[in-house]
């Protein structure tokens, strides 16, 4: 960034709270393994620093902004949602300037592209450069804009991928090898990442939604 303070886009405001390491939501995203899949495969990623507007009268979601350290404009973090939230895997560029902006990477995902590398290194380096990078558009979509019913299709997909991906497959696959089916243990999954899901969920929303009068 410059020496000048940031100017919030929608209150011109200058009291902003980073979201730069060790902030807890980046951290996680981090360390936890589940969402390498996140990143290798869906293309999702984050960026190393955000910006929360602490004068705007708005949900957090909508205070949150990501500042490109190349020409220092200002987004709103949510037009990296919908699909452009996806196959960003080589990173998101800032829609004005189409420079790349700092990410964050998963450690599991580096141990797995550090292990692949003679895979993909010199194909990704040969597309990274004669790729240019698709730029989101500036303005948020209705579709960006979350919903009252977010919390409950976040409930479903992440806690359908963590009983599909801790419950699922080894019952599938242990299955054949004790020679019979542990029924017990499917249904105790699925109680316990229902309720997982719905708490992931309705937390996350109560977090994206706090207001600066909240505290």
């Amino acid at each position: 960034m410059n020496n000048e303070p940031p100017s919030c886009p929608k209150c011109n405001g200058h009291d902003f709270k980073v979201w730069k390491l060790p902030n807890f939501m980046l951290l996680h995203w981090i360390i936890n393994p589940g969402l390498a899949f996140n990143e290798l495969v869906l293309g999702q990623r984050v960026p190393c620093e955000m910006l929360e507007c602490r004068s705007c009268a708005l949900p957090r979601m909508e205070r949150c902004f990501v500042c490109c350290p190349a020409c220092h404009a200002i987004h709103d973090s949510r037009i990296w949602s919908g699909r452009y939230g996806f196959g960003q895997w080589l990173g998101i560029v800032c829609p004005t300037c189409g420079e790349r902006i700092p990410c964050l990477w998963n450690i599991f995902s580096l141990a797995l592209l550090a292990i692949t590398s003679p895979l993909w290194y010199f194909p990704v380096r040969y597309y990274r450069k004669h790729t240019i990078p698709s730029r989101p558009p500036l303005k948020i979509s209705n579709a960006s804009r979350p919903s009252k019913n977010s919390w409950l299709r976040l409930a479903v997909t992440w806690g359908t991928f963590m009983f599909v991906a801790t419950t699922l497959i080894p019952f599938i696959r242990k299955g054949p090898e004790a020679g019979h089916w542990n029924w017990i243990e499917l249904l105790i999954g699925v109680v316990i990442w229902s309720l997982g899901g719905c708490a992931f969920g309705w937390l996350l929303s109560r977090f994206l939604g706090k207001g600066v009068g909240k505290r």
